[in-house]
């Protein structure tokens, strides 16, 4: 219901005995609703107010005001309405009225496709395994030799230490 529209249909009728003046019904929004149109059969809506100015009823007449609102918060709203007019009111318990909305925010839209992309999903991976151990040191090699040979570019080694007669 958050960010949506709410019409609240006030109804004031005199019951008499004799005509009704400066009838007026004091309808404030709450915080939470935010006026958005008013629609009287007869009179004037003053937003900045809230007071529905009706005017002269005469015995027996109704008029009826249509308020438009919008939701903007979340939780329980209250809308209390008190009528009122000139003449002495021997009655006073049927000048007040209440309306609760509740503002919540709507559900989110589920799909089947959305829902069943959710619901089997692939577990997730394992945890990589630690690398093995390498050789110690992996990179140093000792290498003792006594002995050095040369390479020849056309094949074959020489010794260096070998022996010469001569």
């Amino acid at each position: 219901m958050f960010g949506q529209n709410v019409t609240f249909t006030l109804t004031v009728h005199n019951m008499g005995p004799s005509t009704a003046t400066n009838v007026f019904v004091d309808d404030p929004l709450p915080p939470g609703l935010v006026f958005v149109a008013a629609s009287p059969s007869q009179g004037t809506y003053v937003p900045a107010s809230g007071i529905w100015i009706v005017g002269t009823l005469a015995n027996g007449a109704t008029a009826v005001l249509r308020l438009t609102a919008r939701v903007v918060a979340i939780g329980p709203l209250v809308n209390r309405a008190e009528a009122g007019a000139d003449e002495f009111d021997p009655d006073l318990s049927n000048n007040v009225a209440e309306a609760v909305v509740t503002g919540f925010n709507p559900a989110p839209i589920l799909s089947k496709r959305n829902f069943l992309a959710s619901a089997f999903r692939d577990p997730a991976p394992p945890a990589p395994r630690p690398a093995p151990p390498l050789p110690w040191p992996p990179y140093a090699r000792t290498f003792s030799s006594s002995r050095t040979c040369i390479r020849r570019p056309w094949g074959g080694t020489r010794d260096r230490r070998s022996s010469r007669t001569g």
